[in-house]
């Protein structure tokens, strides 16, 4: 194995440990890991960036992230969670949706 083979094996493991420390620190519930699940099938991009949003909130607040955006994909309609952070994320994951959409 050449010291780039070993280079990159090392930097994947890392990588993978520091997901699987994250997922355990982190975990998504039922309606965050459905909505991530049903949006995968689009773009590893965005289902990336909505994990990332839904990580560290509680169960109820990761139901009202997948809410909101369960309702914009279903009926193109923007209901936010009144949290402004939050909710300007949503906006940014509603944008990437439109442009893998078309």
């Amino acid at each position: 194995m050449t010291k780039k083979q070993k280079k990159k094996k090392d930097q994947q493991t890392i990588e993978r440990l520091v997901a699987q420390s994250l997922a355990q620190r982190y975990p998504l519930y039922e309606d965050g890991r459905n909505v991530v699940g049903f949006l995968q099938i689009m773009s590893k991009q965005l289902t990336e960036r909505i994990t990332d949003l839904l990580r560290g909130h509680c169960r109820k607040m990761q139901g009202e992230i997948a809410d909101c955006i369960r309702i914009y994909v279903v009926y193109q309609a923007i209901d936010l969670t009144g949290i402004k952070h939050v909710d300007n994320e949503l906006l940014e994951i509603f944008e990437m949706y439109d442009q893998y959409k078309y």
